[in-house]
């Protein structure tokens, strides 16, 4: 989810910072980014240039003292209040020691920000919700939330931030936690928001543009990872990033059990190398 927010932010012109546990797993979560974006492209989501630009937009983060000189900070571990709670934590401490205050936002769908910061009345950093609505990539709605009925004050520069990036972020109260709706799409709504953009996006770049001309040789053969056949290898297994897979092995996997056969995560997506050429 962390990879798709940046690259969400990334194609709207916003310079952005990519930070994980490790230097495997930010280089795994860039590759899964630009094989989504390569996707894209090719659904005619997103230009060619436009996808190159969003790229160098985004940029890798070593430690918390960079991640919170940020002006706003998007957690998206996978809904682990305790693991939410300690890199909160870890935040809330490198902001007071830098002397910042960047606006620390959750975009957990289970947990209100009070759940995860319960003492957020007590220190002077911005804290709340921000959850972008799956799939993410070209959704203009953005869910604000705090414990507030009425949208505080302090929000106002985020909300500003989201509407320049041509985002349209709304309010959510979460003094009820549990008691209201959370906003959800349904695929009728992904394929009207990804129409609109399409056609916005074509008309952008004109009837004469096109898509036509000869493919792209393909790249070399190298060795499947799973048949250890010599093969076309551009497969990248989502979320985990395992990679080096053919297509035959991928499609195996899908029809099968479904997980990565490497970490035994369940397989959510099937992604095609950004490098590939076909």
């Amino acid at each position: 989810m962390g990879a798709s927010i940046a690259g969400q932010l990334a194609t709207c012109g916003k310079q952005v910072g990519l930070y994980d546990r490790t230097e495997f797993d930010m280089n795994k979560g860039m590759e899964i980014l630009r094989a989504d974006m390569k996707a894209y492209v090719e659904r005619g989501l997103l230009a060619e240039n436009d996808k190159e630009a969003a790229i160098a937009r985004i940029r890798l983060m070593g430690s918390y003292d960079e991640v919170v000189r940020s002006k706003v900070v998007i957690e998206c571990i996978y809904e682990n209040v305790e693991e939410k709670r300690k890199l909160f934590h870890a935040l809330i401490d490198a902001a007071h020691k830098a002397r910042v205050s960047p606006v620390l936002a959750s975009n957990s769908i289970n947990f209100s920000i009070k759940n995860i910061v319960p003492n957020r009345d007590e220190i002077s950093i911005v804290t709340c919700g921000m959850r972008f609505l799956y799939p993410v990539w070209f959704i203009p709605p953005v869910e604000i939330s705090s414990e507030e009925e009425e949208r505080p004050a302090a929000l106002v520069p985020l909300w500003g931030m989201c509407e320049e990036a041509g985002l349209k972020p709304f309010y959510v109260s979460t003094k009820t936690f549990g008691g209201f709706s959370r906003m959800k799409l349904d695929q009728s709504d992904v394929d009207e928001y990804h129409g609109k953009r399409k056609a916005s996006l074509a008309s952008s770049l004109g009837a004469s543009q096109g898509t036509g001309g000869p493919a792209p040789a393909r790249g070399g053969e190298r060795e499947c990872n799973i048949c250890l056949e010599p093969r076309h290898v551009f497969m990248i297994l989502a979320p985990c990033g395992h990679k080096g897979i053919c297509e035959q092995c991928a499609n195996k996997i899908r029809g099968g059990t479904g997980k990565c056969p490497t970490c035994r995560c369940e397989i959510e997506r099937m992604l095609v190398e950004d490098s590939y050429e076909h």
